[in-house]
């Protein structure tokens, strides 16, 4: 039974974290039932720039050479 309470308690943990930016940027159900508070203005969409496949892939490259060196220095501490 605590296994399964601690279990709930870590989902909503979870989803209160993920849905956070979410419930920030659009009028919550309170406001919308009760008024109160403003529609948030929206901002206007800000070009980005792309990324490329080669970007990409040098990403990933970083990342699987960190993987490799982490997975090197732990292969050598336990010898």
């Amino acid at each position: 039974m605590k296994n399964v309470f601690a279990n709930i308690v870590t989902a909503s943990f979870v989803f209160a974290m993920t849905t956070g930016p979410l419930h920030a940027q659009t009028r919550s159900w309170w406001t919308q039932w009760f008024g109160g508070g403003s529609t948030p203005s929206r901002p206007t969409p800000v070009a980005v720039p792309e990324i490329d496949a080669s970007s990409g892939l040098l990403a990933v490259a970083a990342v699987l050479a960190v993987l490799a060196f982490v997975w090197e220095r732990r292969r050598r501490q336990s010898v």
